[in-house]
């Protein structure tokens, strides 16, 4: 997957295979842009619509199919994709980012992360259906004796709710889910992460026991 400029109108999603780029084209606006494809190589991608709303839109066979948006929602993108065909996404509603899973021909809406956190952003999804992402606790700035520094989490989407890494982890770890948190999740379930400790930051496999 990749992205390019075929002339200077605009931005394009590009699907590279077989020794050659295909130009995915847009769903009628100026722009798209490819983000993930899976293993049978049906790819997952966000464009302009022709009155500049954006939307999420699947490529598979040579072709686009658009995803449209869920009732009430003003757009939609689309992360990543599973290896059964099940697509991660972010639906805006208002202004509230919703996480978002594609299946079967509709959008279900799960929410916007871990209790109190900001700028949450969906990262990976696997075929069990698991989702990982990254949010933001906000910091306190005032009063002065109450201030405390903005705290970044890396999440999972387990049993219908949105769980924190770091309370899935030994106590003892010394190690903190943080910074650009979790990006990817595999099938049997491993996360990669970046993570903090006291040597700095790094980056970080977590395996299910």
């Amino acid at each position: 997957m990749c992205y390019g400029w075929p002339d200077t109108a605009g931005l394009h999603a590009f699907v590279y295979s077989n020794g050659k780029m295909v130009d995915l084209g847009t769903l009628g606006g100026s722009n798209s842009l490819a983000l993930a494809i899976n293993n049978s190589g049906q790819a997952v991608c966000w464009s302009l619509t022709s009155s500049g709303v954006t939307h999420a839109f699947l490529y598979a066979n040579g072709e686009m199919k658009d995803l449209g948006v869920p009732p009430g929602a003003g757009s939609s993108t689309a992360i990543a994709i599973s290896s059964n065909g099940e697509i991660l996404g972010e639906i805006q509603v208002g202004s509230d980012t919703e996480i978002s899973r594609y299946s079967n021909g509709a959008w279900t809406e799960l929410g916007t992360g871990v209790n109190g956190t900001v700028n949450t952003l969906a990262a990976g999804i696997n075929s069990s259906g698991e989702i990982v992402g990254s949010g933001t606790f906000p910091g306190v700035y005032s009063p002065r004796n109450a201030r405390k520094p903005a705290v970044p989490i890396g999440f999972i989407y387990l049993g219908g709710a949105f769980v924190d890494l770091n309370t899935l982890i030994p106590s003892n770890s010394e190690f903190h889910i943080a910074a650009a948190l979790a990006i990817a999740i595999k099938d049997a379930g491993a996360i990669l992460c970046n993570a903090t400790n006291s040597n700095g930051q790094m980056a970080a496999l977590l395996t299910p026991r």
